[in-house]
């Protein structure tokens, strides 16, 4: 992850493998950056969950989870 103020890059191979304490890490540290950039709580909730919108996770059991 990567802090350049105009963009946060989440960097992995093509094929990776993130748990779901993983993700959440990864969310905590974006809202951080997103808060510290003077973001609302609300306009942080909104912009991640759009951002994330179109990705599908899936667990180690093969359950389909996605970011909310």
């Amino acid at each position: 992850m990567s802090d350049s103020r105009e963009h946060v890059e989440l960097r992995g191979s093509a094929i990776s493998t993130v748990t779901l304490e993983e993700w959440q890490a990864w969310v905590d540290e974006l809202t951080r950056l997103l808060t510290e950039a003077g973001l609302s709580p609300e306009q942080i909730a909104d912009d991640l969950r759009e951002t994330f919108a179109g990705i599908t996770f899936r667990d180690a059991d093969g359950h389909s989870w996605r970011h909310d």
